[in-house]
């Protein structure tokens, strides 16, 4: 293209120069030619004359325009619009450019081959004409003027000639300037080049992000419909469980009712067939069942007695039965002993949870951040990632598996906050708060129960006594004969009776009940989280 430019600049500067020849040939000659030469000259110069004015125009328009792609694509750049086009039309376009300007040099040289057979036919003129002036004689003055008019031309083409170099350099300017704008809009295009992939880098990230987000509030929902399910399961079980206590309850409130009437029976087929056997041994027998009724009267008066004064051990036994739902005395008391061994293992399994989540978490945020970093020098062409995005799904499957851990274990700590809440109610307690802690509600439970085994201590001080050695069976305080009575009553009674006994035997045997409730309530304020 350079080459192709330099032409060009030499073909106008010739143009140029035959130009100005030929108009001062053309001025010789219209004054010294004949008039049918003078008419011929003027035509052809006519027709150069507005070649090489549409020529200046062209170069008037590449200077004075201010819209440098204009001027490239009307003069030097034309190939650079085309840098998308295959290499061979380039090379065709050169070819048809080079063949154009080949035949436009070809023109040119013919017309300059014109142009001087022109000026040597003009030449020939001129030594007529002056042969012809030296013949004729004309006057000095008159030739003086032409000499004149000829320096006075001379100035003029001289001038012509320094405005062509000021526009040829004015070219060269205007070309440099524009191959300078060119670098520069190179420049300006591998910039934004760059941002545009600086942000599209952004914008991978940030769509990983989401990704990232969407799939842990799916994780989380799964989770939540687990855990409902879950607990809609839990609560149709404990359901179950009430209804079938329910029935059982009823079932023995009908056997013994049915026991009952059965003893009423007996006692009146007893007394029936005692008023049909009015035999000799009547009199015998009368004695014998005012002598009974006498000592059944005395029995019944002290077994009032014993009941009156054993009432107080029955309505704890009850409170306590009631509260806990358990029949086994030895029961009771085991789990009252071991619940806050219990409670502090929960609690202490559940911390360890909590600080193995946070461990996972932390190390979770290191894995990621070693994956972004790896992902990053996986973009500028390393691929090291694949050991390091197999420890993260291991170190994922460890979190999904503690987080599972997590959840049963809080499903857990939430059924024994919902127990807790039933016994302290139970208790007479205050309206449970639902954002209340476990420790608060069981420390609440201990204080209750604390101050039931006062009142049974003010009722009766003997209960609580260590030195007083308490039967195993609440039956062995009543005398024998108030055994039979009592097996009639119902056969399961001495069992209740027995657990009874038991119960009230362990708490009088154990004096240090208070003590082991405040080591209990000092470490479940260790445990509290």
């Amino acid at each position: 293209m350079i080459e192709i430019n330099l032409l060009l600049t030499e073909i106008i500067d010739n143009n140029l120069w035959i130009n100005k020849i030929s108009m001062d040939n053309s001025e010789i000659f219209n004054l010294t030619a004949p008039a049918t030469a003078r008419w011929k000259k003027d035509s052809i110069n006519a027709t150069h004359i507005s070649f090489n004015l549409a020529n200046h125009r062209i170069i008037r328009q590449m200077v004075s325009t201010q819209d440098a792609s204009k001027f490239l694509n009307s003069s030097v750049t034309q190939g650079d619009e085309t840098q998308r086009v295959s290499k061979i039309e380039e090379l065709k376009e050169v070819s048809s450019q080079l063949v154009f300007l080949r035949k436009r040099h070809d023109r040119n040289k013919a017309d300059n081959g014109v142009y001087d057979n022109v000026l040597e036919k003009l030449k020939k003129e001129l030594e007529q004409t002056e042969k012809m002036e030296a013949r004729t004689g004309l006057k000095l003055d008159t030739m003086k003027e032409k000499a004149k008019e000829m320096e006075d031309r001379l100035r003029e083409f001289k001038k012509k000639q320094d405005d062509a170099e000021m526009t040829r350099k004015a070219y060269e300017h205007i070309i440099e300037r524009m191959k300078m704008t060119k670098i520069n809009l190179e420049k300006r295009s591998l910039s934004l080049n760059k941002s545009l992939k600086n942000g599209q880098q952004t914008l991978r990230e940030e769509l990983d992000k989401q990704r990232r987000t969407r799939e842990a509030k799916i994780q989380t929902k799964e989770a939540l419909k687990n855990l409902e399910a879950y607990a809609s399961r839990e609560k149709s079980e404990k359901q179950e469980k009430l209804d079938i206590i329910e029935k059982d309850v009823k079932q023995k409130q009908e056997t013994s009712r049915k026991r009952e009437e059965r003893f009423y029976r007996q006692l009146e087929i007893a007394e029936a067939a005692a008023n049909e056997d009015r035999n000799m041994r009547a009199l015998q027998m009368r004695e014998g069942l005012l002598c009974h009724r006498l000592w059944f009267i005395y029995l019944q008066k002290k077994l009032k007695y014993e009941m009156e004064r054993s009432s107080s051990i029955e309505e704890a036994f009850q409170q306590v039965r009631s509260i806990t739902g358990l029949n086994d005395a030895q029961e009771m008391v085991e789990k009252y002993l071991t619940r806050e061994q219990i409670y502090g293992d929960l609690m202490e399994t559940i911390n360890d949870s909590k600080q193995k989540i946070a461990d996972y978490i932390q190390r979770n945020d290191e894995i990621l951040e070693k994956i972004n970093s790896l992902e990053m020098t996986k973009l500028e062409g390393n691929n090291p990632a694949k050991q390091m995005s197999q420890e993260a799904t291991k170190s994922f499957q460890e979190i999904s598996v503690e987080k599972d851990r997590l959840r049963r274990i809080r499903s857990v700590y939430e059924n024994i906050k919902i127990w807790a809440g039933k016994n302290l109610r139970k208790l007479g307690g205050k309206p449970v708060n639902p954002d209340s802690k476990l420790i608060d509600q069981v420390i609440t439970i201990k204080d209750k129960v604390k101050e039931a085994l006062k009142r049974i201590k003010e009722n009766n001080q003997t209960i609580i006594s260590p030195n007083v050695a308490y039967p195993k069976n609440l039956t062995d305080l009543l005398p024998e004969k108030n055994l039979y009575r009592i097996r009639l009553l119902s056969s399961d009674l001495n069992q209740t009776e027995e657990d009874e006994g038991k119960l009230m035997q362990s708490l009088a045997q154990n004096n240090e009940t208070p003590d082991i409730i405040a080591r209990s309530q000092k470490s479940a304020l260790a445990n509290k989280p």
